[in-house]
C-alpha cells in the first residue's frame, strides 16, 4: 500500500500492511491518564462523523503512551484493533485526526483497514488564517474553523480581529473601542482558548498596526489620530483595489497613543495564555501621510529618524519589542521597508505574501524566519478571477511564492528558495469572505497545503490526490454540518 493510497489527509510518512478491511469494535479506552480528554475528543468527533457512539472498553480504538516516539510523531496500528501510540499530545492529536479517516462505516458496522502507519510532520507551521466579514462571526462558527484545523492537522488558527471596520476584541483597556454587538466577550475568548487548547491549536491573535486600524482612530481619536495639518491628497492602492488612506493610520509619535498600543498588546497577550505568537499586522500603511502630523515630525527629530521609512520600521521594532516583554514572540507581514530595518528585532517572524515590499531571500538574509504566505495560490477571497484549486497548491511548495499582482517580482518570475529550517511553513489566508464561503474554499484547499507541509518532497500525484480528495472532505464536513 503506497502512502499516498492512505485515506487521510496529509499523507503520512510511513505505511505498511496489505490494506485488508476488517469490522472494527466501536468502543474506546486510554491506556494513559494524560490522554484521557483526547479519548474523549474523538468519541465526540466519530459520533459527528459518524453517528455512532464508542462504548468504555478494550478492544476497538485505543490509545497508549510511548516514550520512544519523538515529540509530535505517532504510530498506527491497525490489526483486529486499531492501536494509537505516541509521547505527547500533539502527536495523540494526529493520530487521532488520522484514525478518524481511517474509518467507514456500512449499514451500521464500522470497518477499517489492517496496516501500521507511523508518521510526523517536516513543517511546524502550518496555518490557517481567519478574517471577519462585516457583521462579524458567532463563537459556534469560528470553532467550527478550529475543527476543521485539527482534522487536517494544521496546528495554527490565526485570528485577524482588527482592521479598518472592526475591532472583535474585548477591552478593559478601551471599552469603547469594541464593535458594538458583534466583538467577542472576555468569557467567549475564554471559551474559545479551552476548545482549541483540547483540539491541538494554537491560536494566533492579531492587532494590525499602524495601518488598517480606522476602527481604532474612529472610536478613540483623541488618543490614536494623526494631528493632520493638510498638505497635498494622495491617493495609495493595494493590489486589490482597495484604497489605502491616511485615516486608517495611528499615530506613532505620541507618547499617549503609544502608551496604549502597548497596554492593548498586553491586554491580548494575557487573553490568550497559551498563545506564544501575537501578530502585530504591519502591511500596507499610507505612511506618507505622517509628514503631514506635526507629532510624527517632533518624534523624529527627537529619535534622529530621517524620515517615514524609517519610522515604519521604528514603530514596528517598539511594538515587537513589547511582544516579547510579554514573553511572546511576534510577527508580522512583509510590508515594512527596507530602511531602518535595524530597528526591527531580528528574532521577529515575518509572513512573505507579495515579494513586493521585501524579497523573502533577502528577509532570510537579514536574519528573521519566515512564514509562506505566497498570495497564489494560498489566498481565499471573494473574488471568482484569483482562485485557486486544490490541484495549484499541489503544484507548490514551501519554497515557493507566486503572485498575479504585475507589480510583484513573483508575477513573471515566481520565486524559488533554497531549502532551509528558516523557512517555518506556511498559511492559507481567507480575507473578509462570509462564513459558507470562507468554511467551502477552506476544507476544499486545507488538505493540499497540509499535504505539501507535512512531507516537503511531493509522494501524492494529482491522480492519487484527487482519489481520496472528495471522501475525506465529506468526512471533514460532517463535523461541522451541525453548525451550518
Amino acid at each position: 500500500m503506497k502512502v499516498s493510497e492512505v485515506p487521510i489527509f496529509p499523507s503520512p510518512k510511513s505505511v505498511m500492511g496489505n490494506g485488508e478491511e476488517y469490522e472494527l469494535k466501536t468502543s474506546i479506552i486510554s491506556n494513559h491518564q494524560e490522554f484521557e480528554d483526547k479519548a474523549q475528543l474523538l468519541s465526540l468527533c466519530f459520533k459527528k462523523m459518524y453517528d455512532k457512539d464508542l462504548e468504555n472498553g478494550e478492544g476497538g480504538i485505543e490509545l497508549y503512551f510511548d516514550s520512544a516516539i519523538e515529540k509530535g510523531a505517532y504510530k498506527i496500528v491497525s490489526d483486529k484493533k486499531m492501536c494509537l501510540y505516541a509521547s505527547d499530545d500533539e502527536g495523540m492529536g494526529y493520530a487521532i485526526a488520522s484514525a478518524l479517516f481511517l474509518v467507514d462505516v456500512k449499514k451500521g458496522v464500522a470497518y477499517t483497514k489492517t496496516l501500521t502507519i507511523e508518521d510526523y510532520a517536516d513543517k511546524g507551521y502550518r496555518s490557517f488564517m481567519l478574517s471577519m466579514p462585516q457583521g462579524g462571526m458567532s463563537l459556534a462558527k469560528v470553532k467550527n474553523f478550529v475543527d476543521i484545523c485539527f482534522i487536517f492537522k494544521v496546528n495554527y488558527l490565526h485570528l485577524h480581529l482588527s482592521d479598518n471596520i472592526y475591532y472583535y476584541y474585548p477591552s478593559k483597556v478601551l471599552p469603547q473601542l469594541p464593535t458594538p454587538e458583534t466583538s467577542f466577550s472576555f468569557e467567549e475568548i475564554a471559551e474559545l482558548n479551552a476548545y482549541a487548547k483540547v483540539r491541538g491549536i494554537t491560536l494566533v491573535p492579531e492587532l494590525d498596526l499602524p495601518g488598517h486600524a480606522a476602527a481604532i482612530t474612529t472610536r478613540c481619536p483623541e488618543i490614536f489620530a494623526n494631528q493632520y495639518e493638510g498638505g497635498e491628497e494622495r491617493v495609495m492602492y493595494s493590489e486589490a483595489g482597495a484604497i489605502i488612506s491616511g485615516d486608517e493610520l495611528i499615530c506613532v509619535g505620541s507618547k499617549n497613543s503609544m502608551e496604549h498600543v502597548f497596554k492593548l498588546i498586553d491586554e491580548i497577550c494575557e487573553m490568550f495564555p497559551d498563545s506564544p505568537y501575537i501578530h502585530l499586522g504591519g502591511d500596507e500603511a499610507d505612511i506618507e501621510a505622517w509628514d503631514n502630523c506635526p507629532v510624527c515630525r517632533q518624534y523624529r527629530k527627537d529619535e534622529n529618524i530621517e524620515d517615514v521609512h524609517e519610522l515604519y520600521s521604528d514603530f514596528i521594532g517598539r511594538v515587537c519589542k513589547r511582544v516579547f516583554e510579554n514573553g511572546r514572540t511576534p510577527i508580522v507581514w512583509e510590508g515594512f521597508p527596507k530602511k531602518g530595518i535595524e530597528r526591527i528585532p531580528k528574532e521577529t517572524i515575518v509572513c512573505a505574501w507579495e515579494c513586493y515590499y521585501h524579497q523573502p531571500e533577502d528577509l532570510l538574509d537579514a536574519g528573521f524566519r519566515i512564514i509562506n504566505g505566497s498570495w497564489q495560490p494560498l489566498y481565499i477571497v471573494q473574488s471568482q478571477t484569483e482562485r485557486w484549486t486544490p490541484l495549484d497548491i499541489m503544484k507548490w511548495d514551501v519554497y515557493n511564492l507566486q503572485h498575479f499582482w504585475s507589480e510583484s517580482r513573483a508575477k513573471l518570475n515566481p520565486v524559488h528558495l533554497t531549502p532551509t529550517e528558516k523557512v517555518l511553513g506556511a498559511q492559507i489566508s481567507s480575507w473578509g469572505c462570509f462564513y459558507e464561503l470562507c468554511m467551502g474554499r477552506a476544507i476544499e484547499n486545507l488538505p493540499a497545503m497540509c499535504e505539501r507541509l507535512w512531507t516537503v518532497k511531493r509522494v501524492c500525484s494529482d491522480e492519487d490526490f484527487n482519489k481520496k480528495h472528495s471522501n475525506v472532505v465529506m468526512k471533514a464536513a460532517k463535523l461541522i454540518s451541525q453548525s451550518f
